[in-house]
């Protein structure tokens, strides 16, 4: 058996040839001969086609794609794209929904403080601007330019 054909003989586990043969519409003998890696008739190494390969795929619910690097369809480059491609999907990386970004935005607005309570005289946070801390006249100022930052 080469590689390609114990891969495939460890997939089919305990299903006989005949069984796999009714779920994939392949003969039992060529899956057979692509068991053992070898046609029998001219002695020359068989591989399937990418044909063979979706049928097998889809009958034994495995990835094509690594059943087509098993048989050696694949180049090395290939290979690497589709393998970053499987690590992509692992992540699981997805886009928020239009419902999801909002709640985001109001959960986000919930914890924000607000600048005029933060700088209203009756808060007792000390606030410093680099060393210099400010003072409860300097807190109304800052409050007035805010006013007229935001046209208040």
């Amino acid at each position: 058996m080469d590689h390609f054909g114990l891969y495939l003989r460890n997939l089919r586990g305990k299903r006989s040839l005949r069984e796999l043969s009714k779920a994939t519409g392949l003969s039992h003998t060529y899956l057979s001969t692509l068991e053992k890696g070898v046609d029998p008739r001219t002695n020359k190494p068989r591989k399937p086609t990418i044909d063979t390969i979706n049928k097998l795929a889809a009958a034994l619910d495995v990835d094509r794609f690594e059943m087509l690097e098993k048989a050696g369809l694949l180049d090395e480059e290939t290979i690497s794209i589709l393998n970053r491609a499987k690590e992509i999907r692992k992540m699981k990386m997805r886009v928020a929904t239009r419902e999801e970004v909002k709640e985001m935005s109001r959960k986000q607005h919930e914890q924000a403080i607000d600048i005029e309570e933060l700088f209203s005289p009756l808060h007792s946070n000390l606030l410093k601007y680099k060393e210099h801390l400010l003072t409860i006249q300097d807190k109304k100022k800052l409050l007035d330019l805010m006013k007229k930052l935001f046209d208040e």
